[in-house]
């Protein structure tokens, strides 16, 4: 009977530990299902510890940036940092360390080809099963492309805006008199029609005699032409 029991108690034992491997079964493979959905996905995705050191780097990664698994892991993130953001960089990881809120960016990054790409980048912490922070995973897509067409927008509206900046345009009512034919200006002073349209256009003039006024001016010379 104790024999049995015994038996029963090893057998429940036993029942008792299965679930724990289907368990631990069931938390790889769902591990193996998302580091497959990491690999396969076309941004960039890799990890750093708190040093900055690459853990982890996807095929995404391999993409943008050029560096194979092998080449990336085990290297500190500054070498795709160009020089010029490096104290930056250094100073996100500070923030990290702190445990402080690390907003995404838009920043540059140096390919294997030695090509500088514009980047989106966004940073999140890893934090172990304890709650203790460990680290930081990186997700980074290209927005080189869209910099470019942003960079030649404004410098179209600059354009624009200077050229409008040199337009000068009538409008209103104009006070002229209807015996010389002057203009009275905002000062309120009286100067030549043609005087005040060159102030307030890009108008040009060319000084020449209408027919009426050569008849009028001139009725020798008229006739005779």
């Amino acid at each position: 009977m104790k024999s049995a029991i015994g038996k029963t108690r090893e057998g429940g034992g036993t029942l008792r530990k299965a679930p724990g491997r289907a368990e631990r079964a069931a938390d790889l493979e769902k591990l193996v299902y998302l580091a497959a959905i990491v690999d396969s996905t076309g941004e960039a995705i890799f990890s750093q510890n708190l040093e900055g050191i690459i853990t982890t780097w996807n095929a995404g990664a391999r993409q943008l940036f050029g560096y194979s698994e092998a080449e990336a892991v085990g290297q500190s993130v500054l070498f795709m940092v160009p020089e010029s953001l490096r104290t930056a960089t250094l100073e996100i990881f500070e923030k990290l360390r702190a445990g402080q809120a690390i907003e995404a960016i838009e920043t540059a990054r140096l390919r294997k080809d030695g090509a500088q790409i514009e980047v989106h980048l966004a940073m999140s912490p890893i934090k172990g099963p304890d709650g203790q922070l460990m680290g930081a995973s990186s997700i980074a897509y290209d927005i080189t492309e869209r910099k470019k067409i942003e960079a030649e927008r404004n410098k179209m509206i600059e354009q624009l805006n200077e050229t409008l900046s040199k337009v000068k345009t009538l409008s209103g009512l104009l006070p002229i008199c209807s015996s010389c034919k002057k203009i009275r200006d905002d000062k309120g002073y009286w100067q030549k029609l043609e005087t005040f349209v060159h102030e307030h256009s890009n108008a040009e003039f060319s000084h020449s005699i209408c027919p009426d006024c050569m008849e009028k001016l001139y009725p020798d010379f008229s006739k005779s032409a």
